[in-house]
């Protein structure tokens, strides 16, 4: 139950890490404590309402990000993808000497992080 209650806080604690800034941005400058305190009051209060309407947050969250996901593929692909120097999605086929050549870091990664 420990391990539970100390997930809970610091996701809370890490919520209002990245609240603080955010809203700093409008201008309502508030210490991280007052946005760990509310993202906890709203955590409790989806806790205890009815799954129908956590689910319905829940699912209302997840399509505004993949919207801001599809956003800023729209924006990145719309200014040219990437430099020339990687891998892009491009109706020019890429030539060889375009290409960046490194060696191979995604297996060792995943292997590190497959044995914790």
């Amino acid at each position: 139950m420990l391990v539970y209650t100390s997930f809970a806080g610091g996701i809370c604690a890490v919520t209002a890490a990245e609240a603080g800034p955010a809203f700093g941005t409008v201008g309502l400058h508030l210490s991280w404590q007052v946005y760990a305190i509310i993202a906890f009051v709203l955590v409790m209060a989806l806790a205890y309402l009815d799954i129908k309407v956590s689910a319905t947050v829940i699912l209302a969250l997840e399509g505004v990000s993949m919207l801001l996901v599809v956003i800023a593929s729209s924006i990145v692909l719309a200014k040219g993808g990437l430099p020339r120097t990687c891998l892009q999605l491009s109706t020019v086929p890429a030539q060889r000497s375009h290409l960046v050549r490194a060696r191979p870091r995604g297996r060792p990664v995943v292997l590190d992080l497959l044995r914790i």
